[in-house]
């Protein structure tokens, strides 16, 4: 994405719409970027084999919507993990590995389930973390744990990028792994698990731990994530398709089947 029109469209419209402070984002940012450096993590060769890992290819990108699961049965039996770069959003992680399956990235702001994200960086999945003004917490207690255990890392913010931290754009963790694949080089974008309606799939935060407020937070972090990938779509730059079984139609990305899908990369 255009660093400017992220800065000066983008940002300040998510942060007006969702009530988020750029000062905490940017404090949680400093927080991320000193942990990495002092942590002496080559993030430059994290980023080289990131993007050597994509440029060139078809990238699915799994959001961890209700399809989820049907999504992923469906891309095992056209065998796409032969084809495809696999990417997941934070949440989806858990639902790949149950069907044996690392995603080559996680672009994760390491709200999802910790084992899961442990096991899949454990096994060379790069962990592309997002600083935000909410998970400092998560920053100083889990991201030391991953450096200790050897993890790839690729540090991210919402702010203008510094240091070591990049911005490749997007807010929630799918449509984040979506535009940093773009500028990676992919060859197309494939969504899956992105339903982006009203119901929350089970392998994002359950309704039970959202409440009421945590709930309607989600549900407009949803309709963001549909902003963000229908601009990504007008951009024209690659082709962004959405295999997602179910869920809502994402303008300016067409939805099409699997079998269509494998016409294409055949």
């Amino acid at each position: 994405m255009d660093m400017s029109e992220w800065l000066s469209y983008w940002y300040p419209y998510i942060c007006n719409y969702l009530g988020i402070g750029p000062e905490e984002d940017l404090e949680s940012a400093r927080l991320l970027n000193d942990i990495i450096t002092n942590s002496r993590v080559d993030v430059q060769k994290n980023k080289k084999e990131l993007k050597k890992m994509v440029f060139g290819k078809p990238v699915i990108v799994f959001g961890a919507g209700p399809s989820l699961d049907g999504d992923i049965l469906n891309v095992l039996h056209e065998n796409f993990l032969d084809k495809c770069v696999i990417i997941a959003a934070d949440g989806a992680t858990k639902a790949l590995l149950n069907k044996q399956i690392i995603p080559k990235a996680t672009a994760t702001d390491l709200d999802g389930d910790l084992e899961s994200l442990m096991y899949a960086c454990q096994s060379g999945s790069i962990m592309v973390i997002l600083a935000h003004g909410d998970n400092k917490e998560k920053i100083s207690g889990i991201v030391p744990e991953l450096i200790k255990e050897g993890c790839k890392i690729v540090g991210t913010t919402q702010t203008k990028p510094f240091g070591v931290l990049e911005n490749y754009g997007g807010f929630t963790d799918g449509d984040r792994g979506a535009y940093m694949a773009v500028e990676m080089g992919a060859k197309m974008i494939i969504l899956a698990g992105f339903d982006l309606g009203e119901k929350i799939g089970r392998y994002s935060k359950k309704e039970s731990q959202l409440g009421g407020i945590g709930h309607e937070m989600k549900l407009k972090k949803l309709k963001l994530a549909k902003e963000l990938l229908t601009n990504l779509g007008k951009t024209g730059k690659i082709p962004v398709l959405n295999i997602t079984s179910g869920g809502e139609e994402i303008p300016n990305v067409p939805k099409i089947t699997t079998k269509q899908l494998k016409n294409m990369l055949n």
